[in-house]
Order: structure tokens, then C-alpha cells, then sequence
């Protein structure tokens, strides 16, 4: 698979735990205000030249994220979606693995960053440098504080990418 670097963006966000919200909770308020602003991100950032988007396919904001590109596609079928999984057997139990699923099952294509079919010690590292390397700008959710976004925001900061962060965007009514 090709990944064309200058036409790709990659999403990093807070995880399930870390929202002040539910994203369990389609009908919440703020979930619709985050969604509203996903999609205007991933609609923005086709507009300037964006057609690829991958995913990590963590719980919260990135599957969040893929699942906004899945709804887009259906209207501009011009964009893809490349699930980056850090291992093989990659997934998740409950409400969040049958996303998990139906992501992967609707997706573009996919990306196994590790050799191995299970979890190891540094999969998610050499899964975010993948998507850093093969990417020009991130679609962020990212507070100023939690260490996982934090360090693959940085990350790209010291590597040039555009930087997107709904934090500071999430539209308000």
C-alpha cells in the first residue's frame, strides 16, 4: 500500500477515560459539539488537499474520528481510510470492540505495525512513529496534559506537521 505523506493526516486524542463526557453517548450534547467539529476538520482538511486519513483504532477519539470519515465517505468517496493497528489481534471487548470491527471491516485498508500477532512492550510506539512518518499533519484532541497525546503531538511538532487540535475548536451552540 502507498501512503502519499502530503496527503495524509492522522488522528491522536484523549481516551475514552480522559473525556469530560461520554462518547458512549451519541446523544450527549458535547459528543455531538465534538463530532460536528470532527467532521469539519476532516471536511477542512479535504479541502486543502487531504485524502487519506489513518486511524490508530484506540477507544475514544480516533475510532470517534475513523467513524466521521466512514460517514463523509459516503458523500465524498474521494477520501480513504487506513486502520494503523499496533499488533494483529488488536481489539477491544463490548460496545468498543464492535466499532473496532466495523471500522476495520469498512476501512480502506490496514497497517499492522508489529510482526507480532499479540501485545508487546513498545507495538503502540512503533505504531505512532508510523503514522508520524507517513503523515503531514495530525487531527488532535489534546488537552496540554495527557502524556500519550502529549508525546505524539510534541512529536510532530519537532517534525513539522501541521497541527490540528479540536481542543481549543470544539464548535459551541
Amino acid at each position: 500500500m502507498i501512503i502519499d505523506k502530503n496527503h495524509t493526516a492522522f488522528f491522536s486524542g484523549l481516551d475514552l477515560e480522559n473525556f469530560s463526557f461520554s462518547l458512549e453517548d451519541k446523544t450527549d450534547i458535547e459528543y455531538t459539539k465534538l463530532f460536528i467539529s470532527i467532521e469539519a476538520a476532516i471536511k477542512n482538511s479535504r479541502h486543502v488537499g487531504y485524502s487519506t486519513f489513518l486511524c490508530s483504532m484506540s477507544r475514544g477519539f480516533d475510532l470517534v474520528c475513523a467513524q466521521a470519515v466512514l460517514k463523509i465517505r459516503q458523500e465524498q468517496n474521494d477520501i480513504k481510510l487506513i486502520c494503523v493497528l499496533p499488533y494483529k489481534n488488536h481489539s477491544y471487548a463490548g460496545e468498543w470492540g464492535r466499532i473496532h470491527k466495523a471500522v476495520r471491516n469498512a476501512a480502506d485498508g490496514e497497517v499492522i505495525t508489529s510482526s507480532k500477532d499479540d501485545f508487546t512492550r513498545d507495538c503502540y510506539h512503533f505504531r505512532d512513529l508510523f503514522m508520524l512518518k507517513n503523515s503531514s499533519r495530525i487531527i488532535c484532541y489534546w488537552d496540554g496534559q495527557q502524556a500519550n497525546t502529549s508525546h505524539i503531538v510534541h512529536m510532530a511538532e519537532k517534525q513539522g506537521l501541521s497541527i490540528y487540535n479540536l481542543r481549543w475548536l470544539v464548535c459551541s451552540f
